[in-house]
């Protein structure tokens, strides 16, 4: 019954019959005491997904983070199941602003409450703090070398892809558009260059991923496409502008895997 009513409220909100503030406090309500692991972390995806990213204003963003990221602490405060305890962990660690406890976090390798950091939890906190500006390049190439693997690799190109300056984003997307990126590295450094509480740091990159997408998409065929329309589409509130240019652009010739996930999008964003 739970995962109906959350199903409504996202479709609600979807569709604009529940606004966004609405939703927010249907998460700080109900978050903290869920009892299915499943639940949270799918409530916390969508939530940082398609509610931030395609229906939440840019005023709106910052409380859409700040809801879930106070919802997981209170619910990490009521001592959940351990598999509850580590969704909710992944939701603080991807929204909190508190730079201290992630630091506090990493230095002893668990949370408060006893959840373990393992690497892909020490990554994402290491790329909150990017995002945060509380991190260089030095310690993130640090991180890298005593990881040791491609999760690493990945890790570190995502954390220096969110920090938050012009050249940051740059190198990001510089490397996205090297003739041979992988597909996985294209994901981690999209995840790092979209940054939905600076939409004005990303707008270069939004137009530059509307406008090379398709030949990019040509080049690299339809399983790339697919993780550049769907895995790499912008993970913030468009403009009506960049709207409208996304509407120009599938007008004209965009491959059909590729036009078919931005088909998809640009009907998400109503």
């Amino acid at each position: 019954v739970r995962t109906v009513l959350w199903a409504h409220c996202f479709d609600e909100v979807r569709t604009g019959a529940m606004r966004v503030p609405a939703y927010v406090d249907v998460v700080r309500a109900h978050l903290a005491t869920e009892t299915s692991s499943t639940l949270v972390a799918a409530v916390i995806d969508r939530t940082l997904g398609p509610v931030r990213s395609r229906t939440a204003s840019p005023d709106e963003v910052g409380d859409v983070t700040t809801g879930v990221a106070g919802a997981c602490l209170a619910g990490l405060a009521l001592s959940p199941d351990p598999e509850v305890a580590v969704a909710l962990t992944r939701g603080v660690v991807a929204t909190t602003r508190d730079a201290d406890l992630l630091e506090r976090w990493l230095a002893t390798g668990r949370t408060d409450g006893g959840v373990d950091l393992d690497p892909s939890l020490r990554w994402s906190a290491l790329a909150r703090l990017a995002t945060l500006g509380a991190v260089d390049a030095e310690r993130i190439e640090a991180a890298r070398v005593a990881d040791g693997s491609y999760a690493g690799d990945l890790g570190a190109a995502r954390a220096l892809a969110a920090r938050p300056t012009s050249a940051a984003k740059a190198e990001a997307w510089a490397a996205m558009t090297e003739p041979d990126v992988s597909n996985r590295l294209f994901e981690s450094l999209a995840a790092g260059l979209w940054d939905a509480a600076r939409p004005e740091l990303c707008a270069p990159y939004v137009d530059a991923y509307l406008t090379q997408g398709p030949d990019i998409a040509r080049r690299r065929g339809q399983g790339f496409s697919l993780v550049l329309g769907r895995n790499a589409f912008p993970a913030l509130a468009l403009s009506a502008d960049q709207r409208s240019r996304l509407a120009d652009v599938l007008a004209g010739d965009v491959p059909t895997v590729l036009a078919r996930q931005w088909n998809d999008a640009l009907d998400d964003l109503g």
